[in-house]
């Protein structure tokens, strides 16, 4: 049995130890209920709209901050978003993934939005590639928001065979009408399919909160492999869940559903023909 909590929680714009300080209690509450994993938002550690504070709050590798977060993982796993100043000048929207005393894998944001509210592109460098990494629970991945809403993601996950997609998020609230609002619908659709019929766990941690005038809807969720939502947490507010998931699932969910396995025959034979 695998014990996950995610927290949806309003980062301080621009001021990392503070949310620091609000990781490490978070964890630390984690650690105490005998969670395996703990997920955060996108830029959990620095707020979203920082446009020229960037290289203000970019960390690397041998920041304090990380090297507290890397202590606090040889209790548990924990998924975390910051701003990575990977050379000196080069600066990724980031999320990584730190287990056992270790930072396992940093993903660096791809699809970086630069339209609408978003102007990630002016600020950030864009990732190369995605990644994906064995943990002592499963095989994961890291999808930073925008990134789990195109095809080149859902082709990753199923060429690596990945069991738990985590997509931590700053989705604004958008396109409110009669029937719910369009960032809502976007996601329970992608992260519904992602868990459907890609056979995969799919994390979804959004951030809460007004932030320079932009109001982050929350609404976090996790989904078991097969579509059934687990934990469901309010919109708007800060707030945290716990979910016993049973490791079972996804072996189980294959079975009965293998497009994976067909996907991945098929994207051999394709890469085999290619080579030729």
């Amino acid at each position: 049995m695998l014990k996950l909590m995610i927290s949806q929680f309003k980062p301080y714009l621009a001021s990392p130890e503070k949310n620091a300080e609000k990781h490490y209690q978070i964890i630390e509450e984690a650690v105490s209920a005998r969670c395996n994993v703990v997920i955060f938002p996108e830029l959990s550690m620095t707020g979203y709209d920082l446009r020229d504070a960037v290289s203000d709050v970019a960390m690397d590798l041998n920041s304090e901050i990380i090297r507290r977060i890397k202590e606090y993982s040889n209790y548990i796993s924990i998924v975390f978003g910051f701003v990575y100043e990977e050379q000196p000048g080069c600066f990724y929207n980031a999320a990584a993934y730190a287990e056992q005393g270790e930072i396992l894998s940093i993903h660096k944001k791809v699809f970086l939005p630069a339209y609408g509210l978003f102007d990630e592109k002016r600020y950030f460098s864009e990732g190369s590639s995605f990644t994906f990494f064995d943990t002592k629970f499963f095989r994961g991945s890291i999808l930073i928001c925008e990134d789990a809403l195109h095809a080149d993601s859902l082709l990753h996950i199923a060429e690596n065979n990945v069991d738990m997609v985590f997509i931590p998020a700053g989705s604004p609230l958008r396109g409110i009408g009669e029937s719910g609002f369009y960032a809502e619908k976007v996601w329970d659709y992608t992260c519904g399919y992602i868990s459907t019929n890609m056979t995969s766990t799919v994390v979804f941690v959004n951030r809460a909160g007004v932030e320079e005038g932009v109001t982050f809807w929350g609404g976090s969720k996790i989904y078991k492999a097969g579509g059934s939502i687990e934990c469901s947490l309010p919109f708007l507010k800060e707030d945290k869940c716990i979910v016993k998931l049973d490791r079972d699932n996804i072996r189980q969910e294959r079975i009965k559903n293998p497009l994976v396995l067909k996907d991945k025959l098929r994207i051999s034979y394709r890469t085999n023909m290619t080579q030729r």
